[in-house]
C-alpha cells in the first residue's frame, strides 16, 4: 500500500512539475528589430536653403532601457532598424549634415565644436516605446533643434579685409539630448576665418549655428573684420541676441561705411518673421 502511495505521488508531483515547466514558451524572442521611418522637419527656406539637407548623412539613437544607456551611430537618416528588447524603451533621435565631435552615453549629450565638426543644420526627437513581439514599424518626424545667427554686411568689403573674427562665448554646441536644449560649454566661442579674396563685394552672409539654452538668449557676439596685421577694420557687437529652434536671427548693416550706422533686423526665413533693432 505505501508503496503504491508512494508511486502515485511521484506521478502526481511530475505531472505537476511538468506542466509548470511547460508553460514557459521558451521559443519566444527576448528582442525584436523595429524599423524606424525618419524624416526631418521645417526644411530650410531662403536664404538658409541647402542642397541634400532633406536627408542628412549623420544619425546617432541613444536607448535608455532598464537603467542603462547605449547609442548606436548610423550613415542614414532616413530609416534605421534597431534591435530591441523587450520593454519600454526611451529612444532619443539626432540627426545632422555634419559629423558630431563626441557622444556621451553617460551625459546623454552630443557635442560639436568650432573647428572642423563646427555645428550646423541638426535635428532631433524623443520618443517612448513599447516593445513586444509583432511591434509595428515606427515613423520619427524631427524637428530642427538649432537656430542661427545670420550676419549679413551690406556695404563692400575693402580690399585689405583678411579675416573675419566671432567672438560668441554662449552659443552652445552641446546638444542635452534629454532636454532637447543646448548647454554650457567650456570651448572658447571664437573662431576666425580668411575672407580676403571679397574685395568690393556686398552682401556677404555669414551664418552661426547654435542649440537653444535655457533662456533663448545667446548674449553678446562680436563680429570684427582685420587686415593682414590684424590691424581692426570693422567691429560690430550684437547685443543680447535671441534664439529660437528653426529661426534665423538674421543681422543685416553696414561694417565698413564712415560714420553711418544702419540698424541691423533679427528675421527668420524657417518659419515665421521676427524683427529687432539695436
Amino acid at each position: 500500500m505505501k508503496t503504491n502511495l508512494f508511486a502515485l505521488l511521484s506521478l502526481v508531483t511530475a505531472s505537476l512539475f511538468s506542466s509548470c515547466y511547460q508553460g514557459i514558451d521558451e521559443s519566444l524572442p527576448t528582442s525584436v528589430d523595429v524599423t524606424f521611418n525618419l524624416s526631418q522637419q521645417g526644411i530650410l527656406q531662403e536664404p538658409m536653403t541647402r542642397a541634400g539637407i532633406t536627408a542628412p548623412g549623420n544619425l546617432i539613437v541613444f536607448d535608455s532601457f532598464n537603467g542603462g544607456v547605449t547609442s548606436t551611430t548610423h550613415t542614414s537618416a532616413s530609416s534605421v532598424s534597431l534591435p530591441l528588447a523587450l520593454g519600454t524603451h526611451d529612444l532619443y533621435f539626432v540627426a545632422a549634415d555634419k559629423l558630431w565631435a563626441s557622444a556621451s552615453n553617460k551625459d546623454l549629450t552630443v557635442t560639436w565644436n568650432n573647428s572642423g565638426n563646427r555645428l550646423s543644420y541638426t535635428w532631433a526627437k524623443h520618443i517612448t516605446l513599447d516593445v513586444e513581439v509583432g511591434t509595428n514599424p515606427a515613423t520619427v518626424q524631427m524637428p530642427l533643434v538649432v537656430g542661427a545667427v545670420q550676419v549679413v554686411t551690406l556695404d563692400y568689403f575693402p580690399a585689405a579685409a583678411a579675416t573675419l573674427s566671432v567672438e560668441a562665448p554662449n552659443v552652445s554646441w552641446v546638444l542635452d539630448v534629454a532636454t532637447m536644449k543646448g548647454k554650457a560649454t567650456t570651448q572658447e566661442g571664437g573662431y576666425s576665418i580668411n575672407c580676403s579674396g571679397l574685395a568690393g563685394k556686398s552682401r556677404l552672409t555669414h551664418n552661426i549655428f547654435t542649440f537653444i539654452p535655457s533662456s533663448s538668449n545667446v548674449g553678446d557676439i562680436a563680429i570684427t573684420v582685420a587686415d593682414s596685421k590684424n590691424g581692426e577694420l570693422a567691429n560690430q557687437i550684437l547685443n543680447s541676441v535671441p534664439v529660437q529652434e528653426g529661426y534665423v536671427s538674421r543681422y543685416q548693416g553696414y561694417f565698413f561705411s564712415d560714420g553711418l550706422t544702419i540698424p541691423f533686423e533679427y528675421s527668420d526665413d524657417w518659419t515665421g518673421t521676427i524683427d529687432y533693432t539695436f
